[in-house]
């Protein structure tokens, strides 16, 4: 795949998660996105550290590394999107849980079709962080998949203010 085009794909899945947080509710208390980071290094923690290195009060902790990743991200997704949906009364209806299952089975099918067929052993990696800033606290999920060929990083990352 071009690197345009994956690019492209990367933005679309980006804008995808945006909007699903956007319909969570608490849209000053969420945020989500996707995007694509080259290095030359594999440490995930030390990728993020430089990532955020003009911020003085981010802690990252040890990274979570997972060779089923895609079962992994499946799971946690399903628990990170729609939490809270807007207009909903209770999380725990049918509709609800039916409609956390589709989003997250449309962003891991956006997923696969960034991540083809030759990154399928690349390695994966979630990393938490909180981020203190002007007396605010927000944690940080970051889902790192290295796709070595191109010594790129797709990182998708949830942040909720505490």
């Amino acid at each position: 795949m071009l690197k345009h085009e994956l690019e492209k794909r990367v933005i679309y899945l980006s804008g995808y998660l945006n909007g699903l947080q956007d319909l969570d509710g608490g849209i000053r208390e969420f945020f989500a996105d996707a995007f694509l980071l080259g290095t030359k290094n594999s440490d995930a923690v030390r990728v993020l550290q430089e990532l955020y290195s003009e911020h003085k009060n981010v802690s990252f902790q040890e990274p979570i590394s997972v060779d089923d990743w895609s079962g992994f991200l499946e799971r946690d997704l399903s628990e990170i999107i729609l939490s809270r949906p807007f207009g909903v009364e209770s999380i725990a209806t049918s509709q609800v849980i039916e409609r956390r299952e589709y989003c997250t089975f449309r962003i891991m099918d956006q997923i696969s079709f960034i991540i083809d067929d030759k990154f399928k052993g690349s390695s994966f990696f979630k990393v938490n962080a909180l981020i203190k800033q002007d007396g605010m606290c927000t944690s940080v999920s970051f889902y790192m998949i290295h796709l070595s060929d191109i010594s790129h990083y797709l990182i998708l990352r949830f942040c909720a203010s505490l």
